[in-house]
């Protein structure tokens, strides 16, 4: 039977799961706003940065991983969390200024990989790029201290200053300068975020007033780099349609295609809730079973939003972004497609990070990526490359299950492979 403190940390992952529902909620209402307020064109425009910046922003979600992983293991209180905390500090700082000098060198390469001029534009690409990695930072401190509730209103934040830059941008008659103060917005609300995440985390860790150090940081790289290449393939994974679509197609398509994308976030969005409460419970108690009925989870949630989307997608684009959308509808099935891949390896990343067993998952995902490059380099028909993209995903899932379930449950220790 479960004890009081575990009942205690399954209904905060509950209310977690509430309050990310409501959150992914928020969020697919700004991609909607923004869709409206910006227009096809520039609205394609900050899709391709966004996927720009989730793709760069995977050291973010390893970090978020790796970070959940060393504080829900109690043996971390013996090895100094605050001496951790503060070095992995030092080391974001670093990346922030590396990132800001090397994006000012290669203005004009970034500028002619995402196919935009406007420098004001790249500018602020790049400092959201360099301030991207404190968020999920502090997310995965309170997520390994198994304060979901907290996690959750934190997570919040992010769709609740993004609508605000939205909402301030429709004021302005000039549909030009738009573009400028959401993104204007939406690193301000990063700063603002960064700074109450530091302030809440580090009283959590001062109150335990330790500083020892004594952990082999080997096996803390090893698995670093695993999960960091891991999370490096499912962004490419997620976002690779969407440049595929830029590269080959005009601005219009794109933003057609990125509207529809926002279909497939849902599984995804509530993947990542599931991957944020799994993780440290596995780390706590590492048992298959548990997994497998988030797995059922995750399956069901996908059959009961994203077969209704596929059945009605004409009249559910003109509902939500207006009949000037409806060229979109005929992609809707590959977006599907590739989140349910997506949804599923994500959730598997996170099962293979808890048990310390990620080799296996690295190695399947970097096959995959190669076959990705493969694909996209001898093909050059959208359409074609869109359904080769999302049955090879439904294939390496698939692959990626039965090593999970196939493989014999045994007692894991916490090391990797």
């Amino acid at each position: 039977m479960m004890n009081i403190k575990e009942n205690r940390m399954y209904l905060n992952g509950i209310l977690l799961f509430c309050i990310n529902i409501f959150s992914s909620g928020l969020n697919y209402l700004c991609q909607i706003l923004m869709a409206r307020v910006l227009g096809a064109d520039d609205f394609g425009t900050i899709s391709i940065i966004f996927s720009f910046l989730l793709i760069l922003g995977v050291p973010g979600t390893s970090l978020t991983m790796t970070v959940c992983k060393f504080f829900a293991d109690e043996t971390s209180k013996t090895w100094g969390r605050m001496y951790y905390y503060k070095k992995i500090l030092k080391y974001i700082l670093l990346f922030a200024l590396l990132i800001f000098i090397i994006g000012g060198i290669s203005f004009p390469i970034l500028g002619n990989v995402l196919k935009i001029e406007d420098h004001l534009v790249l500018a602020l690409t790049i400092c959201l790029v360099s301030l991207g990695l404190y968020h999920p930072f502090f997310s995965g401190v309170l997520s390994g201290y198994k304060l979901f509730i907290a996690v959750g209103i934190y997570s919040l934040l992010i769709p609740i200053y993004k609508i605000i830059a939205t909402l301030v941008a429709i004021m302005t008659e000039n549909i030009h300068s738009r573009l400028y103060i959401v993104m204007i917005g939406i690193l301000l609300g990063t700063i603002i975020t960064a700074l109450l995440g530091s302030s809440v985390t580090k009283k959590l860790i001062k109150k335990e007033n330790l500083d020892r150090i004594d952990i082999d940081h080997r096996l803390m790289q090893r698995e670093s780099v695993d999960i960091l290449v891991i999370n490096f393939i499912l962004m490419v994974y997620m976002n690779i349609d969407l440049f595929v679509v830029r590269r080959l197609e005009n601005e219009t398509v794109s933003g057609l295609y990125s509207a529809d994308a926002l279909f497939g976030r849902i599984a995804y969005y509530f993947a990542t809730t599931l991957g944020t409460i799994l993780l440290p419970i596995i780390v706590s108690k590492k048992e298959k079973v548990i997994f497998a009925k988030f797995f059922m989870i995750m399956g069901f949630f996908c059959i009961i939003v994203l077969v209704p989307i596929n059945l009605f997608k004409t009249e559910i684009i003109a509902l939500l972004y207006g009949n000037g959308y409806l060229g979109a509808a005929g992609y809707v099935k590959y977006v599907s497609l590739i989140s349910v891949a997506l949804s599923f390896m994500t959730l598997i990343a996170n099962y293979s990070l808890g048990i310390g067993k990620t080799k296996i998952i690295r190695n399947i995902l970097l096959f995959l990526l190669c076959v990705l490059l493969c694909i996209i380099i001898t093909i050059k028909e959208t359409e074609i490359i869109l359904a080769c993209i999302s049955f090879i995903g439904i294939i390496t899932a698939v692959i990626m299950s039965i090593f999970i379930f196939g493989k014999k449950e045994k007692r894991f220790e916490n090391t990797i492979c």
